[in-house]
């Protein structure tokens, strides 16, 4: 039926349809979402640790002299924080704790968990030390190697530090905690 000014517009029944349908996909692309903010998060910080066992490696070759690489982890798993520098030990919470001079300038080389909300980690290395020493010689781990892991309430992701200073990304075979990408642990 047709107005008297010849315009049409939407019937309450086909308004209703597309609001229906709209609230369907919003429904289901929320959680996706939410899981891909988590697996993002959790990636960044696997791959922050990697990126600084394979930075400290390869600066106690270059340098010759040893690089250690401290982590500082809470009993509860967070807050966590980790720091590259010429000593044992650096403070890595303390913006000046963990320094490298590179090309004559003292550069802050750490990592906090303020940088990564709802993630934590547990550090298992076979000394009970949280830290690895890079030797100069051939870039061997001279203290320690083994796991951190990386989860927030979903997802894991290990970073391996093997006894020949390789450090390795892996997670977990297990469906539910995967995080697709990453070799099985």
């Amino acid at each position: 039926m047709k107005s008297g000014s010849g315009m049409r517009g939407f019937t309450l029944i086909e308004l209703l349809i597309v609001v229906t349908i709209a609230a369907i996909l919003v429904a289901i692309g929320v959680p996706s979402l939410r899981d891909l903010i988590l697996k993002n998060r959790l990636r960044g910080a696997a791959e922050e640790a990697q990126a600084m066992l394979q930075f400290a490696r390869s600066e106690a070759v270059k340098r010759r002299e040893d690089v250690y690489v401290n982590f500082k982890v809470d009993p509860s798993g967070t807050p966590w924080c980790f720091g590259t520098a010429k000593t044992s030990n650096c403070d890595c919470e303390d913006v000046s704790g963990c320094v490298l001079a590179i090309a004559g300038t003292n550069v802050s080389k750490r990592v906090r968990s303020i940088d990564y909300t709802g993630v934590t980690a547990d550090v298992a290395f076979l000394s009970g030390n949280h830290e690895v020493q890079y030797g100069w010689q051939r870039g061997l781990p001279t203290i320690n190697n083994g796991t951190i892991t990386f989860n927030n309430d979903r997802f894991e992701i290990q970073v391996k530090v093997s006894a020949l200073g390789r450090v390795k990304m892996c997670s977990p075979s297990d469906t539910a905690t995967k995080v697709f990408g990453y070799d099985d642990c």
